[in-house]
């Protein structure tokens, strides 16, 4: 950043020149963050007022470093801490108006005060003009009296970036979109020193050179000029130089043909726009699969200003399980594309290659590996929040799967999706039961979680559970700390998917949409050929079964029945396999061990039925 030269150009009193009070554009600057909830709740509002008063106002964010994380503010904490000293701004959000005219929660700004004071007029008239220029940002402004003014009068040059749009929240609060962010002040926070006294024609010719750091978009720079009373904080003017168009830019859409996959090749096509005002005819692009190499793609053709194309990806080959496919702009008409911004593009494919898993199905997620063999976590904002292991658990299990709602914005959606399983010999009854542990935040805040399947491969999803809000709730009352089940909040579900019987290839995704409410718990899925009912329920809770996993492959099995029934016990390996079993007569209460000494490590199901119940329990051995 460098200061090329400040001019004083004075009226001459021999020119016949008169002057007259200059219409007045009111700023604006908002102190925000984003991970401020109550900006959250505030900002839709309000940058729709100023939107709808945009030929009248000014506009500058400054993202503050409380009362959480935000990236923005690391851009530059020292500049932003500047005026929030000079404002003497204790909370956020909170909104200063011309400097001294109002300061207020940004919910209190109305269109009413930004008119009354628009309709004052000013003693300066400001111009405002930027052109970008390689890596540079260089700025001409010049600020005129228009009639007489003296004071300490700063005047004030600010880089900012129009519009900021995540694709996740950077911060807690889940907002995505944010307008006028200060990036830089020129040539510092305290501004150009004007003269102490201006008569009206005196003018001040600022030009300032700011090199980028920290951008997300070059082509949505503009700068900010505001002239202010050091003393009195009272803003005389501002003005702004909107975003330049760049003449060469493009930008990744998208990539297209990802998500779910049966085979193992996928086709993949990259959609490219020209975000410039010149024609594209050439794009040069890498690829790379997963932890793959680069590889380079070179296209040419002709993609209008504002058009778009789609660049064809030769076929990938895929693994079983997810896959993650990434696509990078490198070069436009054979120059390096300097804005990078949405350059990038990733997205995963989940492949389905293995054979489907015969019934029945059964996870309780005490591996500590998570997602379990042939689990898939679907994270669509590919953020931190998602599907989880946690350490509570239903049953004779040492973990659970967790959706964290606690701490995913409303709106966010993660799925946890099953092994395939080949129902292609089944026939009705088929059902599924679980146990599930939630507690809402407040009523205001409503959670969801669905069950689909698909016979597709992901290609169409039917819904055959849901709940939501109070009905999802299995403990009463509401907890507005991070909700950790007790033994008492589990409750048993069930679902029905005989609609699925005679197909080989069926998937069943758990979908969890958080309304920003409290943690769900979800243990001891089992999918199984039979009737389910409260019998299954009960012999679901009667038996348990540890350690588990066991090191040495011995399991003790603890039984504690309503009443005396015959129980028969069958325990397979994970394709199938009937490694061993047997029968217990009229059997209440009683712990045995089941011994697997003689397997390998891995998972096993161990299946019991009673008297018209049917339960069944996973295991791991681990040596």
């Amino acid at each position: 950043m460098k200061k090329i030269f400040t001019t004083l150009f004075v009226a001459s009193a021999l020119l016949s020149v008169s002057f007259a009070q200059t219409q007045r554009r009111v700023l604006v600057e908002e102190f925000t963050q984003a991970s401020c909830g109550p900006c959250a709740a505030a900002n839709p509002a309000f940058n729709a007022m100023l939107t709808a008063n945009a030929s009248k106002v000014t506009s500058i964010k400054y993202q503050t470093d409380w009362p959480g994380f935000d990236p923005m503010n690391a851009h530059n904490p020292a500049q932003v801490q500047t005026r929030v000293t000079y404002y003497t701004v204790s909370g956020v959000p909170n909104a200063e108006v011309d400097g001294n005219f109002k300061n207020d929660h940004p919910a209190s700004i109305t269109a009413a005060d930004i008119t009354t004071r628009w309709g004052v007029t000013s003693p300066m008239e400001i111009t405002v003009s930027h052109v970008i220029n390689g890596g540079d940002v260089n700025v001409h402004a010049v600020f005129r009296a228009t009639a007489a003014i003296s004071g300490d009068i700063r005047g004030h040059v600010v880089i900012t970036e129009r519009e900021i749009h995540f694709l996740t929240p950077p911060g807690s609060n889940g907002e995505l979109d944010f307008y006028g962010v200060m990036k830089q002040m020129l040539p510092t926070d305290q501004g150009t020193q004007l003269p102490n006294s201006m008569a009206a024609g005196d003018s001040i010719v600022v030009d300032l050179t700011w090199t980028m750091a920290n951008v997300y978009n070059i082509s949505e720079i503009a700068v900010v000029a505001f002239a202010q009373d050091n003393n009195t904080k009272e803003v005389y003017n501002s003005e702004i130089s909107e975003p330049i168009p760049l003449a060469l830019d493009a930008k990744v859409l998208s990539l297209s043909g990802l998500g779910f996959v049966c085979t193992n090749s996928v086709n993949s096509d990259i959609v490219v726009e020209n975000t410039g005002a010149t024609p594209l005819t050439s794009v040069d692009i890498t690829y790379k699969l997963n932890n793959g190499s680069a590889t380079p793609l070179n296209w040419t053709g002709n993609i209008a200003s504002g058009a778009t194309a789609n660049i064809s990806i030769p076929a990938q080959t895929v693994v079983n399980g997810k896959n993650t496919l990434e696509a990078s702009i490198v070069n436009i008409n054979g120059t390096p594309d300097i804005n990078t911004y949405g350059n990038t593009a990733k997205g995963n494919v989940y492949a389905y290659i293995n054979a489907g898993a015969v019934l029945p199905v059964a996870q309780n997620y005490s591996a500590v590996v998570f997602p379990p063999t042939d689990w898939i976590v679907d994270n669509p904002g590919d953020d931190n929040y998602k599907w989880i292991r946690a350490a509570q658990s239903n049953g004779g299990g040492t973990g659970s799967a967790k959706i964290p709602f606690y701490d995913i914005a409303a709106g966010g959606v993660d799925n946890l999706v099953a092994p395939k399983m080949d129902l292609s010999s089944m026939t009705a009854p088929i059902n599924l039961t679980f146990d599930m542990a939630h507690k809402r935040y407040s009523a205001a805040y409503i959670d969801q979680l669905t069950i689909l399947a698909s016979t597709d491969c992901g290609t169409t999803w039917n819904q055959i559970w849901q709940k939501s809000g109070a009905a999802l709730a299995t403990a009463t009352g509401f907890v507005t700390t991070a909700y950790t089940p007790v033994a008492a909040d589990w409750q048993a579900q069930s679902a029905n998917l005989d609609a699925y019987a005679g197909n080989a290839n069926v998937l069943v995704l758990i979908k969890a949409e958080s309304g920003f409410g409290n943690n769900l718990y979800f243990d001891n899925f089992n999918l199984f050929n039979g009737s389910v009912g409260i019998n299954e329920n009960q012999l679901n809770a009667g038996i348990t079964i540890s350690p588990n996993p066991s090191t040495n492959g011995i399991f003790n099995m603890n039984v504690n029945l309503e009443s005396a029934k015959n129980v028969e016990i069958k325990v397979t390996n994970a394709i199938g396999q009937e490694i061993t079993g047997f029968e217990l007569t009229k059997m209440m209460n009683g712990t045995f061990n089941i011994n697997l000494q003689n397997q390998s490590a891995g998972a096993y199901m161990i299946t019991v039925t009673t008297d018209g119940a049917t339960t069944t329990k996973q295991v791991s051995i681990v040596k």
